[in-house]
């Protein structure tokens, strides 16, 4: 596995992976919370649509579209290498 090379000990990754896993689990649910708590029962499924037309939310949409740019190449790049390895 081509992960599995790039790290120093083979045992480290399982462990990286899982507190990765849980990490962003962790920051989902507090975000969530926050959004709630912040916007009570009427928090959209989108959470930037609960935001005001105005010059914050077009920085934000801009810097998501900035985000998507460049994790785009990563997640890609990750399903092609799982694809060539299956083949």
């Amino acid at each position: 596995n081509v992960a599995l090379r790039t790290m120093r000990t083979d045992a480290v990754y399982p462990l990286a992976v899982s507190d990765a896993v849980k990490l962003t689990a962790v920051a989902n649910i507090v975000f969530a919370i926050l959004c709630v708590g912040f916007y009570g029962e009427n928090t959209q499924d989108l959470v930037i649509t609960n935001l005001r037309n105005g010059p914050t939310l077009s920085i934000l949409k801009l810097l998501f579209c900035v985000d998507l740019f460049f994790t785009f190449p990563i997640v890609f790049s990750s399903g092609c290498q799982i694809m060539e390895l299956a083949i």
